[in-house]
């Protein structure tokens, strides 16, 4: 009881910290529109911000799985979220769009570490039949992010500018960092409950945890997902106040709502996932009906209660996504020792996708149109189908 009840506090606080971390991902995209008017940049140069925190990220999914396999949870999360912190403080300042891009690397390392710690520290503490609500809770930690991002925006941008975010974000990261210091844990060794993973032995190598085949799988299946996920979190606003010519106000409201539904969606599927006898069919109906909401997500034009149910539902499926992601990859680790790798291999699935993603859509839109976009979105998660096929018939458990 001891043991679970430290646990909770553990993964609490991991959950909240990713929440605030999640906002600095977040915090450009409701920023977009007067970033545009006051810095001049185009959607494609919106879109660039966004793959440039993704770019540091990605790298972070390789590097922060080794180093948190080698040294430990605290220590990397630790180092990372300080790192963003530098970056967070020089964006502050009236710096050219080049070296803003540059902060934003800098504030993508904290994030891509904190996404590798999540499902290690989880999945060490719970048994897979107790990762249920935790790893709903961690699946929806970017969502929420976004959300208090969005929350946040109106009165932030409606007293000042962009640069009104920028302060905001680096006050959440600081108790982020706090949070991470005071309270994040990993159970001892012998109290390990990643049991679903094989047995410790000498075969066991950082190389074959990189390649376990199942984890591979998931991170490419993440990785065509999030290529229309990620453009879904960043350019809904555009696309309702640019293209439809919504109000601000209205096209927020929109996507804030739609970010509540994204939370519910990530809880409701990982609890789902969890009590499933059959997870892989579980996930494939989820992309198959991703896939039919991406094809449709920059295509449909209606009016405000047209463009505020779809953008619910289709959030509410989107958000169950990386739940099911975060809460499988450790069955499909080689070892205990290689949880990290795994976990590395399916967030660099992921943050694969936040890079190209948006760059790729912007670019779309700028060049031809937002329809043309989301034929693309589509076309890219259907290839995740025939993925999950495959895993649902060589993995599921």
């Amino acid at each position: 009881m001891k043991n679970l009840r430290k646990g909770w506090v553990s993964a609490t606080a991991l959950i909240v910290v990713g929440v605030l971390t999640a906002i600095q991902y977040g915090k450009v995209a409701p920023c977009l529109p007067d970033m545009m008017e006051r810095l001049g940049i185009s959607v494609s140069d919106g879109g660039l911000l966004m793959s440039a925190f993704a770019l540091s990220a990605l790298v972070m999914a390789i590097v922060g799985g080794v180093l948190i396999d080698k040294f430990g949870v605290r220590s990397i999360g630790i180092a990372g979220l300080a790192v963003s912190l530098a970056g967070n403080i020089v964006g502050l300042f009236e710096v050219p769009v080049a070296v803003l891009m540059l902060t934003r690397v800098l504030e993508g390392i904290g994030y891509g570490v904190i996404s590798v710690c999540g499902p290690v520290v989880i999945s060490a503490w719970y048994s897979p039949e107790k990762r249920g609500i935790a790893s709903g809770f961690w699946g929806s930690y970017v969502g929420a992010g976004v959300l208090v991002a969005m929350v946040s925006a109106n009165p932030l941008l409606a007293s000042g500018t962009w640069m009104n975010m920028w302060t905001f974000a680096l006050i959440t990261l600081g108790i982020a960092f706090l949070l991470f210091l005071l309270f994040v844990r990993m159970p001892p060794q012998d109290e390990r409950q990643d049991a679903d993973v094989r047995e410790e032995n000498s075969e066991a190598s950082l190389l074959k945890g990189f390649l376990a085949p199942g984890a591979v799988l998931l991170g490419l299946m993440f990785l065509l997902l999030d290529f229309g996920l990620d453009s879904f979190n960043n350019f809904s606003v555009t696309y309702l106040n640019e293209y439809l010519g919504f109000e601000y106000g209205s096209a927020n409201l929109i996507s804030t709502i739609g970010c509540i539904t994204m939370i519910l969606g990530s809880l409701v599927g990982a609890v789902v996932l969890a009590k499933s006898k059959n997870r892989g069919l579980v996930l494939l109906v989820t992309i198959v009906l991703s896939t039919a909401c991406f094809f449709l997500q920059f295509r449909l034009e209606g009016d405000f209660m047209v463009m505020l149910v779809y953008q619910s539902i289709a959030a509410a499926i989107y958000g169950a996504l990386p739940a099911m992601f975060y809460a499988l990859v450790p069955e499909v680790a080689t070892s205990r020792k290689t949880v990290g790798a795994a976990v590395a291999v399916v967030i660099l699935g992921q943050n694969v996708g936040t890079l190209i993603g948006p760059t790729i859509v912007g670019m779309v839109v700028d060049a031809s149109s937002w329809a043309t976009s989301a034929t693309v979105m589509g076309v890219v998660s259907c290839i995740s189908i025939v993925a999950a096929v495959i895993y649902m018939k060589k993995f599921q458990k």
